[in-house]
């Protein structure tokens, strides 16, 4: 192999290097993604639970039909 095949191969090795760090921060960021969506619908549901709870609240008070 000549130094030309040589700088080749580095070069042909640094990329791929760089492709599996490109494809692990794709990854955490796909899970970061996954996380804020699942935070967002536990936000949700915990309005909706405070809001049944209100008008529970509301409804049991004396007098309210």
């Amino acid at each position: 192999m000549d130094t030309n095949d040589e700088d080749l191969v580095e070069l042909l090795l640094a990329r791929v290097g760089a492709l599996l760090e490109d494809a692990s921060a794709v990854a955490v960021l796909q899970e970061q993604a996954s996380v804020s969506q699942r935070v967002t619908s536990v936000a949700a549901a915990i309005d909706q639970a405070r809001l049944l709870a209100e008008a529970a609240a509301t409804l049991s008070q004396p007098g309210v039909t």
